[in-house]
């Protein structure tokens, strides 16, 4: 910025009251000194005026950075710390499936009861369950449903899930009579539907559609995401519904594998296996029924990598998750290891 002539004219005045007289060169010279003063001045003012103004926009910017760092940071945290612990129990009820899903929430679920008498009330009743959000029959044979009806009796039951599948048996009709006479809500489900688990949920993966007289192959089988631990659970589904879940597209990978049809060898097929990718693999199974579990899938189970528990080996085995990890209990005995 330029001296203004107000302030060059009074340069020229007190050149004037000093000496008494006008020097025009001197003028000049006290004029340009003065000026170039002035310029530095007004250069220092300006530098500083740039330095403030840089300075106050790196903190503006600081400031915006840290406030969005912590808004994330709060909401991850808070999301995490909200996120409910999941307990899942594969109770030993010697062959057939029965599995508790419990939340730090009060949230229940029930995946199946083995057959008549065969120890899931028993086991319901020993942890206090005195109310289950749902019942999901993952389809019709007797080692799957045969115990549901005594749950139903015995404990308040929001809904059923159903594949909608339906079988000429004494279970069967056991189980759908009970239904109706308690008037427990059913809902038929299939791939693409949901399964509420308070603030989870179930993503369905199976049947598409009912294939009749293939009761296995209509399983209903499940995935199950706690923060970043994956469960499936595969019912009695076999070799032909995996190919189909294969060939979908749906992400198959799980953490934790419940691992369909008992380990027999009408299921797990190693190509279905090498893309679910477990790190666990669970089965429900005794050492009464021959073929179950099959050794030639417990091999491929443990080939894999995964950690293989079986109920006939480790009774009830307990997994407790807080979505960001696992930890797994058996009653008895270690997991057969790779």
């Amino acid at each position: 910025m330029k001296p203004s002539t107000k302030e060059l004219n009074n340069l020229f005045y007190i050149r004037i009251l000093i000496k008494g007289s006008i020097n025009i060169k001197e003028v000049n010279v006290v004029a340009q000194n003065y000026f170039n003063e002035i310029m530095m001045d007004h250069s220092r003012t300006t530098a500083k005026s740039i330095t403030k103004n840089l300075q106050g926009r790196l903190l503006l910017v600081l400031f915006t950075f840290c406030s969005i760092y912590l808004a994330v940071f709060a909401w991850y945290t808070i999301g995490q710390s909200s996120l409910p612990h999941v307990e899942v129990n594969f109770i030993n009820i010697n062959h057939g499936d029965s599995i508790l899903i419990r939340t730090s929430k009060g949230n229940t679920v029930l995946i199946d009861a083995g057959y008549p008498d065969a120890g899931t009330l028993d086991f319901l009743k020993l942890h206090k369950i005195t109310h289950l959000d749902t019942i999901v029959a993952t389809h019709l044979h007797e080692d799957h449903i045969g115990g549901i009806p005594e749950v139903l009796r015995a404990i308040p039951v929001d809904k059923l899930i159903i594949n909608g599948d339906s079988i000429n048996s004494t279970y069967y009709e056991n189980f759908v009579n009970t239904a109706d006479e308690l008037d427990i809500r059913k809902r038929v489900v299939r791939t693409g539907d949901r399964i509420p688990l308070g603030e989870l949920f179930f993503k369905v993966l199976s049947p598409a559609k009912i294939r009749p007289h293939y009761a296995n192959i209509n399983s209903i089988v499940l995935l199950l995401k706690v923060g970043s631990v994956k469960f499936l659970f595969t019912g009695d589904t076999e070799k032909p519904e995996e190919l189909r879940l294969l060939n979908s597209g749906i992400p198959l990978h799980a953490d934790i594998l419940k691992v369909a049809h008992h380990a027999g060898n009408t299921s797990t097929a190693p190509s279905f296996l090498e893309k679910i990718d477990p790190a666990v693999a669970i089965y429900s199974a005794s050492n009464s029924f021959p073929g179950f579990p099959n050794q030639d899938i417990i091999d491929i189970l443990v080939l894999s990598g995964a950690k293989v528990y079986g109920t006939n080996f480790n009774g009830t085995i307990t997994l407790n998750s807080d979505g960001k990890s696992y930890a797994i209990q058996t009653e008895y005995g270690l997991p057969i290891l790779p």
